[in-house]
């Protein structure tokens, strides 16, 4: 069994030392470049995943302005629709933004003062 097991028992030379040291450089070597691509990838995409979110949130904005608009427009061709066909609602509306018939009368309610207080102007 110890036939198995070979131990080198040449002394070490120099190539050998040189040799384990290059293949150490070459592994930590590729390791950095590896973390600097991976480092590199992050600060070349990070910006852009942030842009593209904020896009998004702006395009959902815009998507449910544009959905409001649109029921605000139903809302305006429902009511255009109403002027052109319905004349109590043409009156109703009228008077709901203050307006009078030419046939209405107006009536102007004016306070009365107090006669003391009118007694006084008199006396003046």
């Amino acid at each position: 069994m110890a036939s198995h097991l070979s131990l080198d028992t040449r002394p070490a030379t120099p190539d050998t030392f040189a040799m384990i040291n290059w293949t150490a450089i070459y592994k930590v070597a590729w390791i950095v470049l590896v973390a600097l691509c991976c480092v590199g990838l992050v600060c070349v995409f990070l910006p852009k995943c942030k842009q593209l979110q904020v896009l998004q949130e702006t395009k959902m904005e815009r998507v449910q302005k544009n959905q409001q608009m649109e029921e605000d427009t139903k809302v305006l061709k429902i009511k255009r629709e109403k002027f052109l066909s319905d004349p109590a609602f043409v009156e109703l509306t009228a008077r709901e933004k203050g307006m009078k018939a030419p046939t209405d009368i107006l009536v102007k309610r004016v306070k009365r003062k107090n006669l003391t207080d009118i007694d006084r102007n008199r006396n003046r």
